[in-house]
């Protein structure tokens, strides 16, 4: 005789998919494990992009070479799909969140070019006088720092 727990057999509740206890600590944001597959499987990087100043921001993802992830998942209505927005987005307020990608060798490009803005600035300031500071005091009373057109105000 099978061992039963809730009334269904321990077989029949190992079939079923992973359970996420409710109030545990996870990350809000991640995502689903079909979706996080598709785009590895197509070399590309997620973002959540947050829409604001009426749209700027996305389109800059956009000019950035950044698409809209879609879902996979369709809709059907008296067996016609239903035409409707795909794109995966959450709501942040009265703006949306919306789930975004690059390809891995933007991304990695893109990253390159932060971290060398990132080692000019900490160079500058391993050096003990980065432009715009007289002193090895650092601060905001003091100028902060400026490289380039890169500026460090702590």
């Amino acid at each position: 005789m099978a061992d039963k727990i809730d009334g269904r057999t321990r077989q029949a509740r190992s079939k079923r998919t992973k359970r996420v206890p409710f109030g545990t600590m996870r990350l809000k944001l991640d995502l689903d494990a079909a979706t996080a597959a598709k785009l590895k499987a197509e070399n590309k990087v997620p973002y959540w992009v947050l829409d604001k100043d009426n749209g700027a921001n996305v389109q800059a993802a956009l000019d950035g070479g950044y698409e809209f992830v879609e879902s996979t998942g369709g809709m059907e209505v008296g067996g016609e799909e239903v035409k409707e927005d795909r794109r995966i987005k959450v709501a942040s307020g009265d703006r949306f969140l919306y789930l975004m990608a690059i390809p891995k060798e933007y991304y990695d490009e893109d990253q390159a070019e932060k971290e060398a803005t990132n080692r000019m600035v900490d160079d500058s300031i391993r050096a003990g006088r980065p432009k715009g500071v007289n002193s090895l005091d650092i601060s905001a009373d003091k100028g902060g720092v400026s490289v380039g057109d890169v500026k460090y105000n702590p």
